[in-house]
């Protein structure tokens, strides 16, 4: 269950407005009388720990800047940071396949060497 304080949001058929005092129960919000909004949106939120070192303690304080929590900061570098990761391996397997294609390794060293020819005297 994820828990929401001060917010608005929708999950599970209902939304949970800042002010409102519910406690979730088989599926429902029920008020409880606290004065702290919770809701349930129906996803899982898995919660960690992570320890910063300078420079890293220094990238999350320029997201912040940016209007970012912490939160939208961790998980947005995540994504970008696997994202890249994924391009990474799919360009290096693509030049590996280049690489294992005779065709294509003879007409690059065929165009190397035109190149070559065509190039201005020293």
């Amino acid at each position: 269950m994820v828990l929401l304080v001060g917010l608005e949001v929708g999950g599970g058929g209902h939304t949970c407005r800042s002010g409102w005092s519910i406690r979730y129960v088989t599926g429902h919000p029920v008020p409880v009388g606290n004065g702290i909004t919770i809701c349930h949106t129906g996803r899982m939120a898995k919660a960690i720990s992570v320890r910063l070192d300078d420079d890293a303690e220094r990238a999350l304080r320029t997201l912040e800047a940016s209007g970012m929590t912490q939160s939208e900061a961790i998980r947005t570098s995540l994504l970008a940071s696997a994202d890249r990761l994924r391009r990474k391996k799919a360009l290096a397997a693509e030049a590996a396949a280049l690489e294992a294609d005779d065709a294509d390794r003879a007409e690059m060293l065929a165009v190397s060497e035109l190149m070559e020819q065509l190039r201005a005297p020293r």
